[in-house]
């Protein structure tokens, strides 16, 4: 429970997805009614902890914190796939050649991997196309692309369809072998695994 509490920096992600993974493995060691215990007091300190990381988010570089800055239709759209966010990803694919494509897909598929990464360029990158359509410049990088406009960047129309429906059947995948395997250890990476493959949303 202590480790649900535990952020890297002011990322409130990583809380998050330890609590998801955490309430998904209570069921294989506890019974019903202590897992709804255990669930009951867990989810207020989470609550008042990502509060806390919020506020102190949103307020940083002398900025003044309201509850709009964490509840608004701004937000709600970037961090659920929001309409706004997916119409950003059309226009700026918009403004690419259509082979392109292929570019886009190799800087995508390696630039977070050690060594693989110094091979890619940052002009086909998704991320970078997506915030620059966003803010108007290159410089921040922090909106998340939406998996749909990912594809559409890597595979043209047709990939707007094409990842989402990949990524939950991985993620399914996953969930079945938590359930089939009995060391606990092999359980929480299948379920940590089935939580980030699902978060394609």
């Amino acid at each position: 429970l202590a480790s649900t509490l535990v952020m890297v920096g002011l990322s409130r992600f990583s809380m998050v997805l330890n609590l998801a993974v955490l309430f998904a493995m209570l069921p294989f060691m506890f019974n019903g009614k202590d897992v709804r215990i255990i669930f009951y007091i867990t989810i207020p300190f989470f609550i008042f902890v990502l509060a806390f990381a919020s506020i102190a988010k949103f307020s940083r570089y002398g900025g003044e914190y309201s509850s709009s800055s964490l509840i608004s239709a701004s937000s709600i759209n970037a961090y659920f796939l929001g309409f706004g966010n997916i119409a950003i990803g059309m226009e700026a694919f918009n403004t690419i050649k259509w082979y392109d494509s292929f570019f886009y897909l190799f800087n995508d598929t390696l630039q977070n991997v050690p060594v693989l990464s110094n091979l890619t360029d940052d002009t086909y990158k998704t991320t970078i196309k997506f915030n620059e359509a966003i803010y108007g410049h290159k410089i921040w990088a922090d909106q998340i692309v939406p998996l749909s406009v990912s594809g559409l960047f890597h595979f043209g129309y047709i990939g707007v369809f094409i990842y989402n429906p990949f990524f939950i059947a991985i993620a399914l995948f996953f969930e079945r072998c938590a359930y089939q395997v009995k060391y606990i250890g092999y359980k929480y990476v299948y379920l940590y695994l089935s939580v980030v493959f699902s978060l394609v949303f």
